[in-house]
């Protein structure tokens, strides 16, 4: 068998790091596999270096060829071949050192016998007839849909015989190794893996539990015409892991939530009823099986949208923020979230009404713990600021018959005060926002909705690819790791919308019956 090594599996052979799994470490130390190296990789090892993102212990003209006789690692050059050969390899991925090595791989067939390049660890057969010998234009570009992912741990080529079922000995270590990647490259990891026929059934399961935990962030309805997966093979997966695990809270999560999306409310309908009976106790299964119950029998008149009251009340000294939080600017919050906290379709969703606003001058000897939240130079601990909010019993810092917005000046390691972090909390029904000042005015990225949406029990969702200047969900975050929090400016979805509902009627009930 002959081995070509990607950079970093060549770096962690070297320097015997564990991130290199078992199966790959196993045929490198083979004495019978012959072991090749890019001269790309060299040249990606030598640039790194001078980047100082890699840590060699010596320049890399002398590590590289002490490596290469300590391992008995063959150079692969360059060939014209080889550099025209990316020409053809489709846009999967981009980084142009894998495609090169991607492109060495199918040109460097072992002599006398059709061969394919493996990712090690994803498993992936080819289809063909390994007799042929046939190396046309469609099976190079049928064998190079094999290869174009991000996972090149190991380029296998070896000859057809060579079982592919052997990369999923262990199918805990293949997630594991999907697990080590950038979360946003997760889910096009599962995918091929999830996408080989010869995965048992069982391990099947296992990838689709794991799987589910990061596409239940992701939705079509999250961004415009952004979105680089196939929704109708999601669901088919889900399916079938839902059929084959049916209490398997985040398989059923991840399914009912593109349904509910998509407005197949019929699907939905049972998946939900499983969802519920399985976790009788969630609020995304009740949300969504109350919702798409509703949606089946529409009410003559909808109802109208509840009403919160809204106290505003300033933390911070900082004099910048106290200027701009004045009673009128409060007041304007309001107006905001009346205007933005919508669906999709432009409807609104609650009504919020101002109640009152206490400057930080009437606050400044207040008894209670949060003020001192209000300047506070160390990040936010959010659990801490809970803890202080339940334990207030300063009316004017907070209310407990409103939703209660803090202006604060939020704090981070490196930008300090100038950080613009924000916060809403549920809190158990009895919800408040801090909102950085700097935020106010609807400044950044439509700040009042999104942390009134964290307040009415939404999480953060990813949308692949985002910039900054990309129309995105109002929830839509970059520490999901997909891409940018985008401008935030396209409304809730049908699943958000369900959630907010949900949790605005238990707020309201909660708030009225406060004294």
């Amino acid at each position: 068998m002959t081995l070509l090594l990607d950079t970093h599996a060549f770096l962690w052979f070297c320097q015997g790091d564990a991130a290199l799994i078992a199966t790959a470490k196993t045929h490198i130390e083979n004495a019978t596999n012959r072991k090749l190296l890019s001269i790309a990789s060299c040249w990606e090892i030598a640039i790194k270096a001078g980047l100082g993102k890699l840590k060699l212990g010596e320049p890399s003209n002398k590590y590289i060829p002490e490596a290469l006789a300590r391992t008995g690692f063959e150079l692969l050059p360059i060939s014209l071949a080889h550099a025209t050969g990316v020409e053809t390899l489709p846009l999967h991925h981009r980084d142009p050192f894998d495609r090169l090595l991607i492109a060495q791989a199918l040109i460097e067939n072992v002599p006398s016998s059709a061969t394919i390049p493996f990712l090690m660890r994803m498993g992936s057969s080819a289809s063909g007839n390994p007799e042929s010998g046939v190396r046309s234009q469609e099976s190079a570009r049928s064998r190079r849909r094999i290869v174009m992912r991000k996972f090149l741990l190991v380029l296998v080529m070896t000859p057809w015989g060579w079982a592919a079922g052997e990369a999923w000995a262990d199918v805990k270590s293949t997630i594991a190794d999907i697990e080590r990647l950038p979360r946003g490259k997760r889910p096009a990891a599962y995918e091929p893996a999830l996408a080989d026929t010869n995965v048992a059934a069982a391990d099947r399961v296992e990838l689709i539990r794991a799987f589910a935990k990061h596409i239940k962030v992701l939705s079509p309805a999250y961004a415009k015409d952004r979105f680089p997966f196939d929704e109708q093979s999601w669901i088919a997966l889900l399916r079938q892991g839902l059929d084959a695990d049916a209490r398997d809270a985040d398989i059923a999560w991840a399914l009912a939530q593109l349904l509910v999306d998509r407005q197949d409310h019929r699907s939905a309908l049972p998946v939900l009823r499983a969802f519920k009976q399985a976790h009788p106790e969630h609020h995304h299964a009740l949300a969504w099986l109350a919702w798409c119950e509703a949606q089946q029998a529409p009410a003559a008149k909808p109802a109208d949208p509840l009403t919160f009251p809204v106290h505003f009340c300033v933390l911070t000294r900082n004099p910048q923020a106290q200027r701009a939080a004045t009673l009128e600017q409060c007041k304007k919050e309001c107006e905001i979230l009346n205007t933005t906290f919508r669906t999709l379709d432009g409807k609104p969703l609650a009504r919020f009404q101002f109640k009152g606003h206490s400057s930080h001058q009437q606050i400044k000897n207040t008894p209670s713990e949060l003020l001192g939240f209000g300047d506070r130079a160390e990040e936010c601990d959010t659990n801490q600021v809970v803890k202080a909010f339940n334990a207030c019993k300063d009316r004017r810092v907070r209310d407990p018959q409103a939703i209660n917005f803090y202006i604060y000046d939020s704090y981070a390691a490196k930008p300090g005060f100038a950080d613009t972090t924000s916060h809403g909390k549920r809190n158990s029904n009895h919800p408040f926002v801090l909102l950085d000042w700097e935020r106010l005015n609807n400044n950044i990225q439509n700040a009042e909705a999104h942390e009134m949406g964290h307040a009415f029990g939404l999480e953060h969702v990813g949308v692949p690819g985002a910039t900054g200047k990309s129309s995105t969900n109002i929830m839509a975050s970059a520490g999901e790791q997909f891409g940018s929090g985008g401008k935030r400016d396209l409304g809730f979805t049908p699943s958000q919308a369900a959630l907010i509902l949900y949790h605005a009627k238990r707020t309201h009930e909660r708030l009225r019956a406060a004294r």
